[in-house]
This record gives structure tokens, sequence and C-alpha cells, in this order.
């Protein structure tokens, strides 16, 4: 008896560690305030997301980083030409980010040219405080129909 009830104990535990653990496996955000290194190293270009030029080039895109609606400097150039495809970037696009929870986050993807049609995205739509839209487990911002960026993040110490 005590046997059968310690095996009913111990199965719902793992289930409660399950769910709990499943719940917030999926975010990894800052806990406190401080600077953090973050990095574009991958992007994976989708042909139905992204539009041509006159020419028939894909267009360049320019990758934006917003704290509360202001654009962070970023250390590098942050376009990229819009070669259709997944691809590490050879030289990441990296930002020095302070985290506050009172603060929101933005990724912002913009197609640039002159006279040819271009797409925007802002990831997220609307954001939220104290949410980082790519410190998820993969830290991968997905967007359109088969694009997305990925991050790295490093804490600065000092």
């Amino acid at each position: 008896m005590n046997l059968v009830k310690s095996g009913r104990v111990l199965v719902g535990m793992m289930v409660a560690v399950l769910v709990l653990g499943g719940c917030s496996a999926g975010r990894l955000q800052p806990r406190k305030s401080g600077d953090w290194m973050v990095s574009l190293v991958e992007v994976q270009v989708g042909a139905a997301d992204f539009h041509l030029g006159l020419m028939g080039d894909p267009l360049e895109f320019e990758v934006s980083l917003l704290q509360d609606g202001q654009v962070v400097k970023a250390s590098t150039g942050t376009r990229l030409g819009g070669r259709r495809g997944q691809r590490l970037l050879e030289k990441p696009i990296t930002w020095l980010l302070h985290y506050d929870p009172r603060r929101t986050c933005q990724v912002v993807v913009e197609e640039q040219a002159i006279v040819a049609h271009t797409g925007r995205w802002e990831l997220p739509p609307t954001p939220r405080l104290g949410q980082w839209p790519f410190a998820t487990k993969e830290r991968m911002v997905p967007f359109g129909k088969e694009s997305y960026l990925r991050f790295e993040l490093r804490p600065v110490t000092h």
C-alpha cells in the first residue's frame, strides 16, 4: 500500500515538473537589470517573404533593435543582402542592450528599396514590458511564412 502511494506521489511530482518546465522552457528572459551583448548570427530569408528589385535581384534588408521605440545603435552595419536561404553571418550584427523590466524591446526587419515594393516586420507587433523577442530557448525570431533571425545573448560582466 505504501509502495503504491509513493509511486502515485512520484508520478504526480514528475507531471508537475514537466508541466512547469514546459511553460518556462520557451523563454530565457534575463531576471535582473544589466547589460547584454545581443548578436544576430544567422538568418533565413524566405522567397515568399521578401521582394525582388526591378532588375530581379533580391532586395537588401535592415535589422534594427528598438528599445522603448528608439533605435539602439549597432556596433556594425545593420544592412544585409537579401540572398534567399539560410546562412550564418560572417560578421554578426551586435548591439549592447541594457535589460530593464520596465522597458520594451522590438526587432524591426525592413527591406531597402527606392522604387520597388518593400516589406516591414515589427517583432513583436506590440512589444511588452520586460520581454525580449529573441530571448527564447532557440533564440529565434520567426517572421513571415518561412523566415527567421537567430540571436546569441551574453551578459556583460563589469
